[in-house]
């Protein structure tokens, strides 16, 4: 913007919008600012300099309102710098600065932030207005100026200002009215007043608003401070730590060093000190021989020889007198040498036999270290050769299981191969037979045709040679015709000769082959799914196929539609659509259930699961369900597995070194992934459940004994064993005869984890619906939606059963011992690998009873004991799911809450396998409980047993059957000399695998046999069935892309026809414009002109050049007049012949046509595929042609007249009737009565076929003409509109037209004027001056007349120059005309501009698009709401419950319409979910024996609000907090309204204030914030506070009218945000959250003695709870909660006699004490009544008769603890503890990723997430040690 740009002025200096001079504002303000003020920069560009605010600010300190802008304000350019900068100038303007009158707008503020132009300047004008009103402005606003006194204008009032405004300015004076609205002022000055008080009531609540954001935003600021110098100060703390420990290490290290010095110098010393010993000792020191000889001496002594004085003697001393007698003494006394010889000789012996010990034991332990070795290289050499063989066979195994799959998918190919070429070859031979039968009836058409032609040319050469008179020839003629006839009769008939016959049928066999390759290459492919998905969210197809934005103008009333059906034909019968669910059936993918077989041994299968409800049936270990476990273990041999027990020697074995057998290491990986979890980590189910199968793996398996290792004395013998003699073995163990799991799987995660482990089975309730398939089946129900017409297939099967049971003539009744489910049929065939046995009690009152004659036990109260516990290892982790809940229960009703609950979604499950088993405890006359229970399950498990000893013996038997054949083979070959060993041995190989894979053929069979059910559609065959899905498929993808084209050659169209008609015009204006004669006719008149100057006579060339002029002029006029009329027929010829409307609607009705043929190939496929599925033959319109549509646009021919609309209109309306498919229907009945049987034909079940086939294509044909129906009035409303458009052109060529005469005649006029001024006289010229009667001709003429002086040039210059001003002037103006462009786009409402609940999805749903593919799981507010409205319009007015049914139905429709792509209302992971897990859901939020009779809205949308987000419910420490703030002053409440508690409003403001959650949870997301996530759970509660006048539900900050407004009741906030866990705990909280606050207490008076004495008994009973306030919590009965919610509670009478019967119920409560009472031992009876004969019997003394309190007042005299294990509180808790604790149906059929709350949802086509059955480790057995089965 600088230099010479739209912001600058002639010096690069900014100027406003206006042009200024040098004088200007912008130069006067910039010379303030420069000259007079005196800012520290100078400035040049307003917007650039003062962006940041800091000349602002220095501008208001030069003038002394601002004192610290030197340390406040930045000179920086950075955002947040503009940002403080203008915060700071704001708190200026409205404080210190407030008197310049200067209101600084925060729009204002962003403009000059972003430097838009004159915004700047702006606020720089109001300072200085400001500044020079405070006499403050610059010197020259300074000096008076005298100036005229004005009369000072009378101000007045807003009063008289709006009194004026509204009452007076449309009065006149004299009106009588005004006097009336004179003395009605006060009226108006009132209703004034109220509306500025009003506006100051609104400015003062912006105000506050703005305060509390202002505080609530600096409070957080300090707040972040506040944490960052914390942060700083822990930094600094850990560095003075850290700092502090490196000291104290460096002062231990030197303490050490210092150590280690003083060490190393006492060792030198002491060496140095015994050194100096040494020397002394020596006498090195001394340099002494004696001391030499006393250092020998020593060393003798050291050795053992005494070299003292009296060494060596025994006797007395030796006596000599002197040294010789000494010395020979001495001598006498020394050994001999002899002596010294022997002994030398036994001290070298000695030594000798030493050495030679001590050599053989070197060598012995060096030869055991070698054999050792050398063993150890052996074993590992041969442990390496067993791995190798290990490795092989599980190779081989491999690749055998590999070959089997692909020899039967080779198989399967070759099958499918044939089956498609013998379908194929059957269409082709049809297709041909009918090909010869059309060829044949044309071939005999044109023989006839022929003939008859022939007939005629005869008759007509007859009759001219007759008129000639030659009769010969024409004899001679007819011979010849007549010979070439014969040939041709003869080839019309068949019989002619052998080799036309051959002929023929090679050319039917050509035509044939050419037709079906035709036909071939004419089927249409199947495009991908998501191409598709793309084309279907495309605005123009998706505007189109749901009837939005242009296309919903034109939808035709039902009514219309029901005409066209009725000119058609009769309408038997309604409607009832079943395409949808045909073409749901056929593109579903198919849900099959898996085989009943798993990778374990067959004589293991079943494995049987045995769980219980943890209550209710027995206490400790002598449970009933630990009884049934003991007794099947018995009595079938049965192994029993603890799952605790498992995983804790799976961690035992971890803890050891890996072992080498297969299965034992596997165990060890696994074990070690246990041991790696942490502390309070849960296990994963998929874990324990590859333990639990590894572990029965290896109880069947057991790993081989060791291989003794060699003694290393071969002569030492092992001795055997104890109870053995030495030449017996051990043999192995005992396999298991079967597998009892005691307690798993317990729930819902468990039992997939368990039943994938096993056969790799995923249920319909954990697959997502997003591959292939299932994007087929979602672009389908867009055209054929299959929820539409569920209701009516039900409907329609169950009339179904009813006709079969009618007709088989009923049931009979079943015998004894015979199942409802059909488990006594099942007496053959395969079992599934697991029957899970479930022992419960039935009936609800059942389960109660027992569960509170239970709980009276003191050890039903503590938590349940674990086992697995091994001496001296930590205790094996909890299973996530059911066993990590269970864990923390204390109350018995908590854990039978807990287990019914885990067993909606099991049984949900399971219910399509048929594998839970349901052990009631209903007991027979004299039956016990553990016995009827046994007896149930025994039943059970021995018919599984046989059914598995069958199986078991048939493939033993197929094994020796195939063995013995192979050794048969193997003895004949042999016998021959022809086959050799290897051949034998795989023929022998090849038989084994033979005769095993043979029994487990037979039993998939039998299993595939068993489970196959019959479809919805009976009557196609599986390959009608594909064959039917890929031409629906086909036909789909026609249709899509074909309307894709379509609709995209109409926007080429409009955008063709928009250029068009510009062109049309262009054309038009350069043929209006285009040049004529008009200069060559001037240029003849002037050449005429310079002629005549040359002649003398000057007055007759005068005269003559006067009537040149005139026929000039006549000419002109002429030449214009042509023009005009040209014009005119060059427009007519547009309007009419030149065809331009004909050719542009052609296009239009052609692109009609094909959409409305596109609807049609739709409609017949949609009616061969109803047909087919019917059984019904195809009618002709399979086969033939698109019907002739008629659209014609008249006057395209070669007559070429104009097109009317009215024509195409009928033709548009005559094609929905041609394409309507009145002949489809027509040929419905026939086609059934034909395809079917007589007998069939007269049963009730085909004229319900036929009604319901006639029904469905009547649905369809009513969909398909209300398609017709809008393509015609869209094309009918697209021709007029380009009609009406092309008349508008031609209505602006006819002004062109006009205004183009116009302007050549003032043309003419002002070249014709300025002749005559030129050329005559004058006076002439004066007359005609008069006759001018424009401006613009009279300026022409005297502009020329000036320029032209006679007198400067000379004649022929004159003359010229008169010629070019004459061309000039006679030349008109180019027309400056608009022309008209129409749109160029098609669609003039988009789907953004739709609301989400009206169509909008993908991109077009920019509100809910973005939010949601951010989200992902959970539900936006957005979508709630729509969920809201939704129940609203289908619940029952003044009700804020729905039942089960109602939901789902709601459910499944907002998720069929965003499935179906009409909008977003669900999540995108929810809707690939199926309708079982839907089902499922809604089954879980309403549990009737639990109390919650039906779902509370309120609840469920809470529940989904908290889903998916990080705000979870509130604790209960935040819930007491927050009472305790509501009965506080700080709650803002009144002292009278606080003791109506928790009956008190809490308003938005006091919810938001309410410590419900720390400030940390709810972190910002995607559109939502903490504050706004708040505000939408005070709605949310509000909704239904007054049940029958329900508020509606709106995102906050996303409304018009979106305040603080209404309140909700504290007992309902706590009702709904208090929920517990588990029944027992929300029951607990409830009672703290809803107990109204303890009385005041009361002061005590001396007016009585009897006051003080109720006063302290009032104390006395003041710990107890009220019997009233306790109904209301415990069975909901309070107002918190709708009715319709909750289970009816009983009344409040019979409540108090149960739990107060000494007061309202006294004969019982004596009656139960006189029981009691004879329930002691008879022994003390008698005692007592004996210690009282003798004495008169003392009558007891009577009570008084108190009246009881109301029971209003009843008071439970005890504590919370005592409450809750009282016995009608907990059967108050098992009728209505439902309704206190949270539901869990949404978080276990909805898990969030990673949460562990439930198995998560798999990709069916993500093989990686799909469950795959665990393959077996057992290595296979060696023939060797083969044992023949155990026969049954």
């Amino acid at each position: 913007r600088r230099g010479g740009g739209w912001g600058a002025g002639p010096k690069g200096r900014p100027h406003s919008a206006r042009s200024l001079d040098s004088g200007s504002m912008s130069d006067l303000i910039l010379q303030w600012l420069n000259t007079d003020v005196g800012l520290s920069k100078k400035v040049k560009a307003f917007e650039r300099d003062f962006s940041s605010g800091y000349l602002f600010g220095e501008l208001l300190s030069k003038y002394g309102y601002l004192g610290d802008f030197e340390e406040s304000f930045k000179n920086d350019s950075s955002l947040s710098a503009k940002a403080e900068n203008f915060s700071k100038l704001s708190a200026a303007f409205r404080g210190p600065a407030g008197g310049l009158g200067v209101n600084l707008k925060e729009e204002q503020v962003r403009e000059i932030m972003q430097e838009d132009r004159g915004s700047s300047l702006r606020l720089l004008y109001q300072l200085r207005k400001g500044l020079m009103q405070q006499g403050q402005g610059d010197s020259a606003a300074k000096k008076k100026v005298a100036t005229v006194a004005r009369q000072a204008k009378v101000m007045r009032g807003e009063h008289e200002e709006r009194f004026f405004d509204e009452k007076l300015t449309t009065l006149r004076p004299t009106d009588r009215k005004v006097s009336h609205e004179v003395n009605a002022k006060h009226f108006v000055d009132e209703h004034t007043q109220q509306m500025r008080k009003a506006a100051e009531q609104d400015a003062q609540a912006v105000q506050d608003t703005k305060n509390r954001v202002q505080e609530h935003r600096q409070q957080r600021l300090e707040t972040m401070s506040d944490k960052k110098v914390e942060a700083e100060r822990k930094v600094q703390d850990g560095h003075a730590t850290w700092h502090g420990v490196q000291t104290r290490k460096a002062t231990s290290l030197a303490k050490d060093l210092h150590f280690e010095k003083q060490m190393i110098r006492r060792e030198q010393q002491k060496i140095q000190k015994v050194r100096e010993e040494h020397r002394e000792e020596t006498g090195y020191a001394k340099n002494d021989d004696t001391s030499g000889i006393n250092w020998f001496e020593r060393n003798l002594a050291r050795i053992g020889i005494d070299t003292s004085e009296h060494s060596g003697t025994t006797g007395n001393e030796i006596e000599a007198s002197n040294i010789k007698e000494l010395y020979e003494k001495m001598q006498e006394k020394l050994p001999t040498q002899a002596q010294l010889q022997v002994e030398a000789s036994k001290r070298m012996k000695k030594i000798k036999e030493t050495k030679r010990e001590t050599d053989n034991a070197r060598k012995e332990r060096e030869k055991r270290q070698l054999r050792m070795h050398v063993e150890q290289q052996a074993t590992q050499v041969v442990v390496e050769e067993q791995r190798a063989e290990e490795d092989e066979l599980k190779w081989l195994l491999r690749v055998t299981v590999d070959y089997r799959k692909e020899a039967a998918a080779h198989d399967h190919l070759q099958r499918t191969k044939e089956a498609a070429r013998v379908e194929r070859e059957a269409r082709q031979t049809t297709k041909a037979e009918q090909v010869a039968i059309e060829q044949e009836e044309a071939y005999q058409r044109t023989a006839a045709k022929a003939r008859e032609e022939r007939e005629v040319a005869k008759a007509e050469r007859a009759k001219q040679k007759a008129a000639l008179g030659n009769q010969d020839e024409e004899e001679t003629d007819s011979d010849a015709d007549e010979e070439e006839m014969e040939p041709n009769a003869d080839m019309s008939q068949s019989e002619a000769s052998p080799v036309s016959t051959r002929r023929m049928s090679r050319l039917e066999r050509m035509a044939s082959a050419r037709s079906l390759a035709q036909g071939e290459e004419a089927k249409p492919s199947i495009a991908p799914a998501k191409q598709l998905l793309e084309c279907v969210q495309e605005t123009r197809v998706s505007e189109y196929l749901y009837a939005r934005g242009e296309w919903a103008k034109h939808q035709p009333a039902e009514s219309d539609v029901l005409a066209v059906m009725a000119e058609q034909g009769d309408l038997n019968g309604a409607a009832a659509p079943r395409l949808g669910g045909l073409v749901k059936w056929l593109c579903e993918p198919a849900n099959t259930l898996p085989e009943d077989k798993a990778d374990l041994p067959l004589e293991l299968m079943p494995v049987i699961a045995l769980s219980g409800c943890p209550v209710g049936l027995g206490l400790g270990g002598s449970t009933v369900l630990a009884a049934v476990q003991r007794r099947l273990c018995e009595e079938f041999e049965l192994t029993l597995l603890q799952p605790s027990n498992v995983l804790a020697e799976c961690m035992a074995l971890a803890r050891t070194q890996e072992p080498d057998w297969p299965i034992s290491g596997r165990l060890h990986a696994l074990g070690k992934k246990l041991l790696a979890l942490g502390k309070g980590e849960l296990a994963p189910p998929n874990l324990v459940a590859e333990i639990l199968f590894r572990k029965i793996e290896l109880l069947w398996a057991p790993p081989p004994k060791p291989v003794e290792e060699e003694q290393v004395d071969p002569k030492k013998k092992k001795p055997p064993p104890k109870g053995k003699k030495g030449g017996e073995e051990e043999g192995p163990p005992p396999k298991p005869k079967g597998i009892l799991l005691a307690g798993f799987p317990a729930d819902f995660g468990q039992q997939a984890a368990f039943e994938g482990a096993l056969r790799g089975y995923l249920s319909p309730i954990l697959r997502l619906q997003s591959g292939e398939q299932d994007q087929q089946l979602q672009l389908s129900s867009v055209i054929a939606p299959w929820w539409i017409e569920q209701r009516a297939i039900a409907l329609s099967d169950l009339q179904d059963q009813e006709d079969e049971d009618a007709g088989a003539g009923g049931g009979g009744e079943l015998e004894e011992g015979e199942h409802a489910d059909g488990r006594a049929a099942l007496s053959h065939g395969p079992v599934a690998p697991l029957q899970v046995l479930r022992l419960r009690h039935l009936e609800h009152r059942s389960l109660t009873k027992a569960v509170v004659a239970e709980a009276a036990d003191e050890s039903a109260w503590e938590l349940p004991a674990r086992g697995g516990e091994v001496e001296g290892e930590e205790v094996p982790p909890l299973c996530q799911g059911y066993e990590k809940d269970l864990a923390s229960l204390s109350s018995p009703v908590d854990r039978a809450w807990l287990y019914q609950e885990s067993q909606i979604l099991t049984s949900a499950y399971t219910a399509p396998l048929g594998t839970l088993h349901e052990v009631a405890s209903t007991q027979k006359e004299g039956e016990s409980l553990e016995d009827a229970c046994y007896r149930q399950a025994r039943e059970l498990v021995a018919d599984w047993r046989r059914r598995t000893d069958q199986l078991v013996a048939a493939a033993a038997a197929a094994a020796a059957e195939t063995k013995a054949k192979a050794e048969a083979a193997k003895a004949a070959a042999e016998a021959a000399g022809e086959g050799a060993e290897g051949g034998d041995a795989e023929a022998a190989q090849d038989a084994e695998v033979a005769g095993v894979t043979e029994p487990l053929e037979e039993s998939e069979q039998l299993a595939s046999t068993e489970l196959a059910a019959p479809g919805p559609w009976p009557l196609v065959s599986p390959q009608a069935q594909e064959r039917l899905r890929e031409a629906w498929l086909r036909g789909l993808s026609s249709y899509y892309l074909g309307v894709q084209q379509t609709l995209g050659q109409v926007q080429q169209g409009v955008a063709s026809y928009s250029d068009n008609v510009v062109m049309l015009q262009r054309r038009f204006l350069e043929f209006l414009q285009r040049g004529d004669e008009k200069p060559t006719v001037a240029d003849d008149f002037f050449r005429m002109i310079l002629q005549k100057q040359q002649l003398p006579q000057k007055r007759a060339m005068e005269d003559e050049v006067a009537e040149q002029m005139e026929e000039l002029s006549d000419r002109l006029w002429q030449l214009t007049d042509r023009r005009r009329f040209e014009s005119v027929e060059e427009r007519v010829r547009l309007m009419t012949g030149s065809s331009f409307w004909e050719k542009q609607a052609d296009v239009f009705t052609k692109l009609a046509e094909r959409l409305q043929a596109a609807e049609y190939a739709r409609f017949t496929t949609a009616a061969s595929l109803l047909f087919e599925a019917f059984g019904c033959e195809l009618p002709p319109f399979h086969t033939g042609a698109l019907p002739d549509t008629g659209l014609r646009v008249p006057g395209s021919g070669p007559t070429g007249e104009p097109s009317m609309l009215e024509e195409l209109q009928d033709a548009l309306h005559a094609s929905v009737k041609r394409f309507a498919g009145a002949s489809i229907l027509e040929a419905a009945a026939s086609a059934v009565n034909v395809a079917e049987p007589q007998e069939e034909m007269e049963s009730p079940r085909h004229e319900r076929k036929e009604k319901e086939l006639y029904a469905a294509l009547l649905a369809e044909q009513k969909r398909h003409i209300q398609r017709l129906q809008a393509v015609a009035s869209w094309t009918q409303a697209r021709l007029v509109g380009m009609r009406s458009q092309l008349d508008q052109a031609f209505r602006r060529m006819d002004d062109w037209i006009k205004d183009r005469v116009k302007t050549e005649n003032d043309s003419i006029k002002g070249s014709v004027a300025f002749l005559r001024g030129s050329l005559l006289t004058s006076k002439e010229e004066e007359e005609m001056a008069n006759t001018l009667n424009t401006k613009s001709m009279k300026r022409q003429a005297s502009r020329s007349s000036r320029d032209i002086s006679p007198q400067s040039k000379s004649p022929v210059s004159k003359i010229r120059g008169q010629r070019r001003e004459f061309l000039k002037i006679l030349e008109p103006r180019t027309l400056d005309v608009d022309l008209l462009q129409p749109p160029k786009t098609d669609t003039q409402a988009s789907l953004a501009t739709q609301l989400p609940m009206q169509g909008a999805f993908g991109r077009a749903a920019p509100s809910l698009s973005k939010d949601s593919a951010a989200v992902g799981e959970r539900w936006p507010q957005e979508m709630i709401c729509g969920l809201m409205q939704k129940l609203l319009e289908r619940c029952p007015a003044g009700t804020a419950v729905v039942d089960g049914e109602t939901l789902l139905d709601v459910l499944l429709e907002l998720r069929n319409r965003t499935l179906s792509f009409q909008a977003e209302c669900v999540p995108r992971s929810w809707m690939h979910r199926s309708e079982e897990a839907w089902r499922l859901l809604c089954q879980g939020l309403v549990s009737p024996a639990w109390g919650s009779a039906a779902v509370d809205l309120t609840e469920l949308l809470l529940e989904l609000t908290f889903h998916g987000r990080p705000l979870p419910p509130p604790s209960a420490e935040a819930l007491q907090a927050s009472r305790q703030l509501i009965l506080s002053q700080e709650g803002g409440l009144k002292e009278e309204t606080r003791a109506c508690y928790p009956d008190v409003p809490v308003c938005e403001e006091l919810f938001l204030r309410l410590p419900l959650w720390e400030s940390s949870a709810g972190s910002e997301e995607p559109g939502e914030t903490r504050d706004q996530l708040l505000r939408w759970l005070f709605r949310v509660l509000r909704c239904y506070e007054n049940e029958a006048q329900p508020q509606l539900l709106t995102v906050p900050g996303r409304s018009r009218g979106d305040g603080a407004t209404g309140a909700i009741a504290a007992r309902r906030l706590f009702t709904y945000l208090g929920r517990g866990a588990t029944p027992s705990e929300g029951l607990q909280l409830a009672l703290q959250l809803l107990s109204p606050p303890p009385p005041a207490p009361r002061p005590q008076t001396g007016e009585s003695e009897e006051a003080p004495q109720a006063a302290d008994a009032a104390d006395v009973a003041a710990p107890g709870m009220k019997v009233q306030d306790l109904r209301a919590v415990l069975f909901s009965c309070h107002a918190g909660r709708p009715k319709g919610a909750v289970a009816e509670a009983p009344e409040l009478e019979d409540l108090c006699k149960q739990l107060l019967p000494q007061l309202y119920d006294k004969e019982a409560f004596k009656a139960a004490q006189e029981t009691a009472a004879g329930a002691v031992d008879p022994k003390a009876k008698a005692k007592a009544k004996a210690k009282g004969k003798g004495k008169a019997e003392e009558a007891p003394p009577e009570e008084e008769d108190v009246p009881p309190p109301p029971f209003e007042e009843a008071v439970l005299p005890m504590e919370a603890a005592e409450v809750l294990r009282h016995p009608v509180v907990l059967k108050g808790l098992f009728t209505h503890g439902g309704a206190l604790c949270r539901k869990r149906a949404i978080s276990a059929v909805f898990p969030l990723q990673g949460s562990g709350t439930g198995p998560a949802p798999v990709a069916a086509e993500d093989p990686s997430a799909r469950p795959v059955a665990l393959a077996s480790l057992v290595p296979p057995e060696e023939p060797s040690k083969e044992v023949s089965p155990t026969p049954p």
